[in-house]
């Protein structure tokens, strides 16, 4: 079963959003109830009710202005992107699309204030006025370049309202009605940044009160050594003053490359700590002390941030080479030879190695290595990323090679031995080697099938193969004929393979039967034109049950009992079966032969056993050899096959 994803329906999209107009409007008692969307009008304007569609299409924009008003920015991507769709004119069109601009660059406005309000307020609780003050300038900015918008927004909509004839419909029109949603929710579109404007002034209030009251607090910091490896301890120390008074017993925040450690002052508000340095391979950490006010110090001290210092970090680096295949092949073990290097005196190191993020081999070395992978047998022959990762050691930093690797199957190739052409009946012997890039390719299942005989071998050791069919007596397979051979190789990586041969086969008894019957019908040509008599076939049809029973008689019947005669009388049975079927009678001018083209053409369902008893029944008359039990049995297979295929005569 087959799964798709579908995107919401306009009519869910826009059901939502009237929704969220009724709710805004029953908190705000500004918006009507039934100023919501409920479709975006895809239908075709000349079919679809014009004024339902163009009232749907304003409630919903009616609903991006109170998503805006109420502060859910993040869902107005989704909405417009879905009203970009909707059936209008170009004029119109173009001033939704203007509309829609405006709305967007206002949402991203609004939101970015609003994180920068809440980063001051942050601030302003962790008494840092100075950070807490640059973020509220940055928020009035923001507020000032977007505040054209909302009469802008006025313009577009009373351009609207006069494209869409408003001055003209009654006040209980639908589409009057959502336009004047429209116009309301405009009106209040301002307060969207009149709230975040005096949400700002609050914050810089609170902030400046804390500039004018909080004590400023100096925090120092010293680092030694400047210069260190990896791993190495360091000392860091530093003071916490403010003014003449020295800070003690505050907690002291030491944050070094994302790494945070704790400590606290002495009487004299001095710290000291020693740190190990993070194994963290980046040539230089920057290190940096920090002073938050806790409990009673929330009302009197400022936060405090040292200036931050840099330390030169050293540490071995480490290269990596690697020797890969061209191709990867799933369930085929590759050898995988790398080579590592350092300046650094030797170290065991640890390696391992990931085939689109699944660990598929580890090892150890010191400096080279071979290691022998085998890509998952269920891996998709597509690109995947492989990745050699040399884990850190101490002060030996790691690495990794990635590398985008195909994934494909290996191709067979295959040397057969097939004869040019085949005599039947006879035995036809195939046979083969199968081999790839890598060798001989044992226990690969091939199917062989010929002139309708099939047979299934399997590949030794070698790659080598034989196949033997048997092909029986078939008077009608001559000419060129299509070997077809299948090969599924029992080992994943290499990819099945199928094609085709040509052989000619040769049938002698076929081809005599034909060479004797030209000369037969030669003679018989120039026998009935000296004839003046002609022997003419008479047909009586008995119906005395639901299947028809036809029995023929001959100007001259055919008597006796010996195996040519009989089959004769089978043939004249098939011959009247055919009359029957395709309302065509044998004239005294047509041969046997010239009569089976006109019954095939008619019925071609019978051509292929009436033709086999249209060439028994001549060599029955014209050759002097008697016939086999065989021949007597084929025939009468053949007759039963007719009557049984068209229900006609004895089953």
């Amino acid at each position: 079963m087959s799964h798709h994803r579908h995107r919401p329906t306009a009519t869910v999209v826009f059901t939502f959003l009237l929704s969220l107009v009724v709710t805004l409007g029953a908190l705000s008692g500004c918006v009507k109830v039934d100023s919501g969307p409920q479709h975006i009008p895809h239908q075709d304007p000349a079919v679809a009710t014009l004024e339902y569609d163009l009232s749907s299409l304003v409630s919903a924009y009616t609903g991006v202005l109170e998503l805006l008003i109420s502060g859910n920015y993040h869902d107005i991507d989704l909405v417009i992107k879905d009203l970009q769709s909707a059936n209008a004119n170009s004029e119109l069109l173009g001033l939704f699309d203007r509309f829609s601009s405006l709305s967007l660059e206002l949402s991203e406005a609004l939101s970015q204030a609003e994180d920068l309000l809440d980063l001051a307020s942050r601030f302003i609780t962790e008494n840092d006025p100075s950070n807490a003050a640059s973020s509220l300038n940055s928020a009035a900015v923001k507020l000032t370049q977007i505040s054209y918008i909302p009469a802008e927004i006025r313009v577009v909509n009373e351009s609207i309202g006069v494209l869409l004839n408003i001055a003209v419909l009654s006040g209980s029109n639908s589409l009057h009605q959502a336009y004047q949603a429209l116009l309301d929710s405009t009106d209040r579109l301002q307060g969207a940044i009149d709230r975040l404007a005096l949400l700002r002034e609050q914050l810089a209030a609170l902030n400046s009160y804390a500039q004018a009251n909080l004590v400023v607090t100096e925090l120092s910091l010293t680092v030694s050594p400047s210069k260190v490896f990896v791993g190495d301890s360091i000392k860091v120390f530093g003071r916490l003053s403010a003014g003449d008074d020295n800070l003690g017993g505050r907690q002291i925040t030491i944050d070094i490359s994302s790494q945070v450690y704790r400590t606290t002052t002495g009487p004299d508000g001095t710290y000291e700590v020693a740190i190990a340095v993070p194994y963290s391979y980046a040539p230089v950490m920057t290190i940096q002390a920090s002073y938050q006010p806790l409990d009673v110090d929330t009302d009197i001290y400022r936060i405090a941030y040292s200036l931050p210092i840099g330390i030169e970090i050293e540490y071995y680096d480490t290269q990596l080479a690697v020797n890969l295949p061209k191709e990867l092949h799933p369930g085929f073990v590759f050898e995988l030879i790398g080579t590592l290097s350092t300046e650094a005196p030797d170290q065991l190191r640890n390696i391992k190695v990931f085939l689109n993020g699944q660990l598929i081999g580890t090892t150890t070395a010191v400096d080279s290595f071979v290691l022998n992978i085998t890509p998952p047998e269920t891996i998709k022959l597509d690109m995947s990323l492989l990745s050699i990762s040399v884990v850190p050691e101490r002060r030996y930093a790691g690495t990794s090679v990635n590398v985008n690797m195909p994934v494909t199957q290996l191709p067979l190739e295959v040397s057969i031995d097939i004869p040019g052409f085949f005599l039947i009946p006879g035995t036809l012997n195939i046979a083969g080697r199968i081999s790839g890039d890598i060798g001989d390719v044992s226990e690969a299942s091939i199917e062989l099938s010929y002139a309708g005989k099939s047979i299934s071998v399997r590949s030794d050791s070698t790659g080598r193969f034989k196949g033997v069919l048997e092909l029986p007596i078939n008077l009608i397979l001559f000419g060129s004929q299509t070997l077809e051979v299948q090969i599924n190789p029992s080992e994943i990586w290499y990819s099945p393979l199928e094609f085709q041969e040509k052989i000619v086969v040769v049938n002698p008894i076929s081809s005599a039967l034909i060479f004797v019957l030209i000369i037969i019908l030669a003679v018989a040509g120039i026998t009935r034109s000296r004839n003046t008599g002609v022997t003419r076939h008479k047909i009586a049809v008995t119906a005395s049950n639901p299947a028809f029973s036809l029995i023929a008689t001959e100007a001259s019947p055919i008597n006796g009992d010996g195996l040519k005669n009989s089959i004769l009388r089978m043939y004249l049975s098939a011959r009247q079966l055919a009359q029957t079927l395709t309302g065509i009678f044998i004239r005294p001018s047509d041969t046997l032969r010239e009569y089976m083209g006109f019954v095939s053409k008619r019925l071609p369902s019978l051509t292929s056993v009436f033709t086999e008893l249209t060439v028994l029944a001549e060599i029955m008359m014209y050759s002097k050899l008697e016939p086999g039990q065989p021949t007597l049995l084929r025939t009468e297979q053949l007759l039963k096959s007719m009557q049984r295929d068209h229900k006609i005569g004895p089953s």
